[in-house]
């Protein structure tokens, strides 16, 4: 296997447990990330995020077998964390969450984008070349 693979694989891995943490135990969650625990009717909202990081985990797994195919899927994960950190620094600057509860997260989310970028660039020979639209 590959680095490439690995590397997808890596990124699956963490959407797949974090997906089934959120869903499944929301509370566990927010003591995890130093967030007081909210009303019940967020856990929906949070089950709802749940339903995107198992989808996505799962496409990951299952595109590893041809990288060169699936580059958009590949850039759309990389956008959302380039999201998630831009999400991170905004909420740490405004207070809201502390550096030390946030910076794991963010730190991921920078690797996790460079490294499905890095994949992208280096399976660039795929349709998405041909199919994705130019800025």
């Amino acid at each position: 296997m590959n680095y490439a693979k690995i590397a997808v694989l890596v990124v699956a891995a963490s959407q797949l447990v974090l997906g089934i943490l959120f869903l499944l135990w929301p509370g566990i969650m927010y003591h995890a990330m130093g967030i007081p625990v909210p009303m019940p009717g967020t856990n929906y909202i949070l089950a709802m995020f749940a339903a995107r990081l198992l989808v996505f985990g799962a496409v990951l797994v299952v595109i590893r077998r041809r990288l060169d195919h699936h580059g958009l899927w590949l850039v759309a994960m990389a956008a959302i964390q380039m999201i998630d950190f831009a999400a991170g620094v905004y909420f740490v600057s405004a207070g809201h969450v502390a550096l030390s509860d946030a910076a794991f997260p963010m730190v991921n989310a920078v690797v996790f984008a460079a490294a499905m970028l890095m994949v992208r660039v280096n399976t660039s020979t795929g349709s998405c070349r041909q199919e994705c639209p130019r800025a």
